[in-house]
């Protein structure tokens, strides 16, 4: 084995591994799995003849405790106050691994090998080979690593102790020192073969097999039912195309061969006075086939495969080989195929099961490259990334979808679904996750007061826009990027705001707000204390001392928000909002002053954002109701301006709505969505489905989970994988009732 993964199985023959994901191959529409299908076939029929291939699918089972420090929340000192919940949070979490399916972990590999004469003739058409799979591999969106020497021969020990999590200590200078070979980092304490039917290695039991298909068409979901089962299960399809002209000599030869045989068939019924065209189902099946092979071979872009399908089952304890062979079986015999055991080949089918490219079981089958495609290596795509945010369980495998939003080129996020199928329980569990696994500063608009509590609980500040009001003039010099003139960066938000207020403002208007913003300022920065921070008063006040028609225009329309009943924001800020939590309530903000409330909370989230970024923080923001905001068109420039800004400034911003289709009456809605990597679909609207799966590219199939789903259920969208997922919260805990949003509910 070489440290770049190219390993010189004999004298002249050298082979390279590969490990590939999966992709959502069960859930494409028909067209969307002919293509796939299609662009497989063409991967197949790329390796020339003088490639020899081996496919590794194993199914491994994983000591949950292993496991589950995947999930585990880091210890966090600062959190001491918040352990009842923490702890609640934690049990959620490990129950929900138990009732997964995570324990079996399914891994693919693909192997391919080369007979050269030398190693640097071995290196050049293996690297050239390479190079072809992952070209075809980017167009099927099929993600795949090369495996480096240490890579294998830590994936060989693994396989040679299949119910072991045995730790490989591995390093090529202490190897060329003891002068050990490789394999005495990777074999077994020993090795048993002296058995008829299964054979031990190391502390494992094993049982190996090969796959007999007698069924005219193979199913593409044979792979994907035996890797479904509960066990400890490796299959491994070793394969090679036979030179074109050579495969169709051989064809021809078989078809020749069934003539002659129905020649001297019907030759023999005529001589007993029968019918010489009543001929066996078997021989007419026989010349079918070999009829249909000879022409996908000469007339269309097929290759001819000489194949062996193997099974090999591991176990603790030899008993259970027997049940997990029926469970084989009983798959197998659906799709009218065998699992035959391998006898007296016990060892060479073990041997043939390690991901090194050798096949020591001669027992093949031929296929044309549109039969063997058929064993499609691809199921249902998994989002797991360890020690990331928890989103309820995948559909289909029944495994944990963790997920890391700040992996995203552009972690900007929606939740979207029908009143009741669960968006702000979604926001606030994210916002929890969010809260005990990082430091990052998480900020919240909150429409409908329903992340107050919440928000009190993880003692954060509760900010009620009507009530305490933020002062829109408040300034941080620190929290512009440098280079920036802190006081024009306000002024520009000074205008919003008084546009907000008062509606069009000309180009005399503007230029006069700003100059009355600058001098405002002046007194705060001769001595920054808070009793100096300018306030609406102060502007409106300039304004009135100014000479101007323009000046005396502006102060006239701000006078309602000085001295008459919207004057809720003429005041300093009086509380303390330095807080890591923050959560806007603006339920009772009038309509007059709502597009005031929405410009001074968003001038506050992109204070904090850039303090954030200064600490090495990210900031998440959640805006609920986030229709209302794009109603407006000042509100929804602002907000398109962070979607597309907000990923250089480590923020990770969040809509939550309803209704797709009101969401995208908005010009900016689509920029929105073509921005968001992260979207998070309970049920949905039969219009807005049809919205989704256009801007989405959601098939038919996956939309299935969106219609009329239950509560918790629906798609996840990250970054063009789509994953359907079911969020069952347990409801009998103190986290439960917090964040939910039924006041029906009866908890006693």
């Amino acid at each position: 084995m070489r440290k770049d993964g190219i390993c010189m199985v004999k004298g002249d023959y050298y082979t390279k591994t590969m490990q590939f994901d999966d992709i959502n191959y069960k859930l494409a529409s028909q067209e969307e799995q002919e293509t796939i299908y299609a662009k497989y076939c063409n991967f197949l029929n790329h390796f020339e003849h003088d490639v020899d291939i081996q496919f590794s699918f194993q199914n491994k089972i994983i000591d949950i405790k292993e496991f589950s420090q995947y999930i585990e929340l880091a210890k966090r000192n600062d959190q001491k106050q918040f352990s009842d919940i923490r702890h609640e949070y934690e049990e959620m979490l490990h129950d929900q691994l138990e009732k997964g399916s995570n324990g079996i972990k399914q891994i693919k590999y693909l192997t391919f090998g080369v007979h050269e004469s030398n190693f640097k003739k071995a290196k050049i058409m293996l690297e050239r080979t390479e190079l072809e799979i992952i070209k075809i591999f980017k167009t099927m969106k099929v993600t795949s690593h090369t495996l480096n020497g240490y890579e294998r021969l830590k994936l060989l020990k693994e396989s040679m102790h299949p119910c072991e999590n045995v730790p490989f200590s591995f390093d090529w200078k202490r190897r060329y020192q003891s002068g050990m070979s490789v394999k005495d980092y990777i074999a077994p304490t020993s090795l048993d073969f002296g058995r008829l039917r299964n054979f031990r290695m190391g502390s494992a039991y094993g049982a190996a097999y090969y796959i007999y298909i007698d069924a005219a068409e193979i199913s593409d979901r044979i792979i994907e039912d035996i890797m479904a089962i509960d066990s400890n299960i490796h299959i491994n399809i070793h394969t090679h195309s036979m030179d074109q002209q050579k495969a169709l000599r051989f064809v021809s030869k078989k078809l020749t061969n069934a003539n002659e045989v129905k020649v001297r068939q019907q030759q023999k019924a005529m001589e007993k006075g029968h019918d010489g065209d009543i001929l066996s189902m078997d021989l007419i099946n026989d010349i079918t086939a070999a009829q249909n092979v000879y022409q996908d071979l000469s007339r269309r872009n097929n290759r001819f495969f000489i194949t062996t399908l193997l099974v090999t089952s591991y176990s603790k304890n030899p008993s259970e080989l027997s049940g997990i062979e029926r469970d084989i079986s009983a798959v197998l015999q659906k799709y009218k195929c065998e699992l035959r055991p391998l006898d007296d080949m016990q060892e060479e089918g073990a041997m043939s099961s390690l991901p090194i490219g050798i096949n020591k079981v001669e027992i093949n089958r031929c296929f044309t490259t549109i039969e063997l495609a058929a064993f499609m290596p691809f199921t249902t795509q998994e989002l797991f990334m360890p020690y990331s945010t928890y989103y309820g369980l995948n559909s289909i495998s029944n495994n944990m979808i963790l997920l890391n939003r700040k992996s995203l080129k552009s972690g900007n996020g929606l939740i979207l679904g029908l009143p009741g199928g669960g968006k702000s329980f979604a926001a606030k569990r994210e916002i929890l996750d969010t809260f005990f696994r990082t430091y990052d500063y998480i900020i919240i608009c909150d429409p409908e007061s329903e992340y107050v509590a919440l928000t009190e609980k993880l003692g954060g500040a509760v900010v009620d826009i009507s009530a305490t009001s933020k002062n829109p003039f408040d300034i941080s010099l620190k929290s512009y990027e440098k280079g920036d003139d802190p006081v024009a960066v306000k002024s520009q938000f000074i205008l919003s705001v008084c546009e907000a207020a008062i509606g069009e403002i000309s180009a005399g208007e503007k230029s006069v707000i700003d100059r009355c913003v600058k001098k405002i300022y002046d007194k705060y920065f001769l001595n920054p204390v808070p009793e100096n921070m300018p306030i609406f008063e102060d502007l409106y006040n300039e304004l009135r001392d100014t000479e101007s028609k323009h000046a005396q225009n502006v102060a006239d329309g701000l006078e309602l928000y000085v001295t008459g009943s919207l004057s809720i924001f003429n005041h300093r800020t009086n509380i303390n909002i330095d807080n890591r939590v923050v959560c806007f309530d603006i339920k009772k903000l009038s309509e007059h002053l709502h597009k005031i409330g929405i410009l001074i909370i968003t001038d506050f989230v992109w204070n904090k954002v850039s303090d954030g970024r200064d600490r090495k923080k990210y900031t998440w923001y959640y805006i609920d109701e986030f229709h209302r905001i794009l109603e407006d068109k000042l509100t929804a420039v602002y907000t398109k301006d962070m979607w597309k800004r907000f990923r250089k400034w480590n923020a990770l911003p969040t809509g939550i709505t309803q209704n797709v289709s009101d969401f995208l009456i908005s010009p900016q809605a689509e920029s929105i969505l073509q921005n968001s990597q992260f979207v998070y679909m309970l049920e949905q609207a039969s219009g807005d489905r049809d919205i989704l799966a256009a801007q989405l590219n959601i098939s038919p199939q996956q939309l299935e989970y969106v219609t009329d789903s239950e509560e918790g259920e629906g798609l996840i969208y990250f970054n063009g994988t789509i994953i359907p997922f079911k969020d069952r919260f347990p409801k009998n805990t103190q986290i439960y009732k917090l964040i939910t949003t039924k006041a029906s509910e009866d908890f006693a």
